[in-house]
C-alpha cells in the first residue's frame, strides 16, 4: 500500500522501522511534537497544524473514485461527459455558454446566486491513527456560523457539514458536483481543518490533496458550472514555519502606479475554455507556514473574510476583496502565546487563480407577487362596518336624493344610493 501511495503522489517511500530485535528493556520511543518544536502552552492563539512526527508518506491519502479524465482529443458529447465519471446521461451534460467570449465579467445575473458548502472539522477520530494526535480546533464553530451568515447575506444557498470521514466527504462533494447548476452564478466550497502543505485532514485522519477537491468541478467533470467561477476557501496549516514579519518605516517619496483599463466586448457563437479555468482558491497562509486561530474569536483568515465580504462585497471584484482580506490579516493580527518561539508571529493569506474574467457580486432583485384583490377589498369593508355609526341616517340620504333630482345630478343620485346600500 505504501508503494502504491508513493506512486500516486510522487512522494518518496519513508524509511521503514528496523525489524531487528533490540535488547531486553530497550524500547524505541517516538519523537513527540513537544520535543521537535518545543513544549509550549498557548494562551489564546493556536495553529491549524498537526503533530509533525509522522511523514506524509506514512499517512493515508484519499482520492475520489471514478475520477477518470478524458483525453484532450475526445469530443465533448453526452457519452464522453459521463464516461468514467459514474454520471447518468442528463439533458444538461453539454456545457452552455454563460457569457460572450470577450466579456470581461462573469455572468452574475442568474436567478440564483449558487450553492455554498462549508466543511467544518473540529473533532477527530484518533482511534484509527492514534499517532496523529490531531487536536480539537476550538473556535472553528464560530467560524462556521459567521461564514454561513455572511454567505447567506450574499444570497447563497448555504449548507454546512461537520466532521465527515473520507467516504462521507467525497460523497457530499460528488453530490454537489452532479447537481444542475445552470441557473446559478457560481459555487463556493469552504473547508476548515488541520492541514500539511497541500493536504487537508478529514475526521478519520486521512490526508486529502487539495487539488483533487477543485479538480472535481473542472469543466469536463461539472458541465453546468463550465464558464462560471468556482471559489474555494481553505483554512488550514500548510507547514510548520512561523512568519516573524519585518517592520517597515515611513518614506517621503511616493511613486504612483499607472492603471490600464483596456476593454473589448464581442460576441461569439461558441468557444473553448481550458478545463482548469474559472477556479479561485484562497488559502489562509502561504505554503510551508502555520495558520493561526483564536480559541474564542475564530481563525484570523475566516473572520477577515467575513468582515470584508460584509463591508465590501458589492463594491469591488472578488480578487480585490481577497487582497483586502490579506491586508486585514497581515497588518491587524499578531499571535499571543506563552512561548517566545510562537509569540508575536504574523500571517498573510495566499491565493491561486485561473479566473479569466472579473467576479463582481450584484444584488439579487427581489420580486414579490402582486397582491390579491380580496386582500384590498376586505380591509375596506371592515373599515365601513366599524364606522357605520359615523354615517348619516337614511332620512338625510333621502333629502339629498330629492335635491339631486331637482338639480339634475343623476350621477350623484346613483352614488348616494350605492353608499346607502353599503351603509345598511
Amino acid at each position: 500500500m505504501s508503494k502504491l501511495l508513493a506512486k500516486w503522489f510522487g512522494g518518496k517511500k519513508s524509511e521503514e522501522p528496523s525489524t531487528k530485535k533490540q535488547g531486553s528493556g530497550s524500547k524505541r520511543k517516538p519523537i513527540s511534537n513537544a520535543q521537535a518544536l518545543g513544549d509550549f502552552q498557548i494562551k489564546m492563539d493556536e495553529t491549524d497544524g498537526k503533530n509533525f512526527s509522522k511523514s506524509l508518506s506514512n499517512c493515508p491519502r484519499s482520492r475520489p473514485k471514478n475520477g477518470k479524465r478524458r483525453s484532450s482529443g475526445e469530443t465533448l458529447t453526452n457519452a464522453s461527459v459521463t464516461d468514467g465519471l459514474g454520471l447518468s446521461v442528463r439533458p444538461y451534460d453539454l456545457p452552455e455558454m454563460p457569457v460572450s467570449k470577450d466579456n470581461p465579467y462573469y455572468n452574475m445575473d442568474h436567478p440564483d446566486r449558487g450553492k455554498a458548502i462549508i466543511f467544518n472539522f473540529d473533532k477527530w477520530d484518533n482511534t484509527t491513527l492514534p499517532a496523529l494526535t490531531l487536536s480539537p480546533r476550538e473556535g472553528s464553530t464560530k467560524d462556521k456560523n459567521d461564514l454561513k451568515n455572511c454567505l447567506e447575506d450574499l444570497d447563497f444557498d448555504v449548507h454546512t457539514h461537520d466532521n465527515l470521514d473520507t467516504h462521507q466527504f467525497w460523497d457530499r462533494l460528488r453530490e454537489l458536483r452532479d447537481e444542475d447548476h445552470r441557473l446559478r452564478d457560481c459555487l463556493v466550497v469552504a473547508i476548515m481543518t488541520h492541514g500539511e502543505k497541500n493536504h487537508i485532514y478529514v475526521k478519520d485522519g486521512t490526508l486529502i490533496p487539495v487539488n483533487l477537491i477543485w479538480e472535481e468541478f473542472e469543466a469536463d467533470k461539472c458541465p453546468t458550472l463550465a464558464g462560471k467561477p468556482k471559489i474555494f476557501i481553505i483554512q488550514a496549516c500548510r507547514g510548520s514555519s512561523y512568519d516573524n514579519g519585518t517592520r517597515l518605516y515611513g518614506s517621503q517619496e511616493f511613486i504612483p502606479s499607472p492603471r490600464h483599463n483596456d476593454v473589448t466586448d464581442a460576441a461569439a457563437f461558441s468557444y473553448v475554455i481550458p478545463n482548469a479555468a474559472d477556479i479561485f482558491v484562497a488559502f489562509s497562509c502561504p505554503l510551508g507556514q502555520y495558520s493561526w486561530r483564536n480559541r474564542y474569536e475564530g481563525s484570523w483568515f475566516i473572520q477577515a473574510v467575513c468582515k470584508v465580504l460584509r463591508e465590501e462585497a458589492y463594491n469591488t471584484d472578488l480578487q480585490t476583496l481577497f487582497t483586502h482580506v490579506a491586508r486585514e490579516v497581515a497588518v491587524n493580527k499578531q499571535s499571543s502565546t506563552t512561548d517566545p518561539a510562537s509569540d508575536k508571529k504574523v500571517q498573510v493569506t495566499s491565493s491561486s487563480s485561473t479566473l479569466i474574467r472579473i467576479v463582481q457580486f450584484r444584488r439579487k432583485m427581489m420580486i414579490s407577487p402582486p397582491p390579491e384583490i380580496d386582500d384590498d377589498i376586505e380591509p375596506f369593508e371592515n373599515i365601513m362596518r366599524n364606522n357605520r355609526q359615523l354615517l348619516p341616517p337614511p332620512s338625510s340620504f333621502l333629502s339629498s336624493v330629492n335635491e339631486g333630482i331637482n338639480c339634475g345630478h343623476v350621477n350623484a343620485v346613483m352614488e348616494i344610493e350605492n353608499c346607502e346600500s353599503i351603509a345598511s
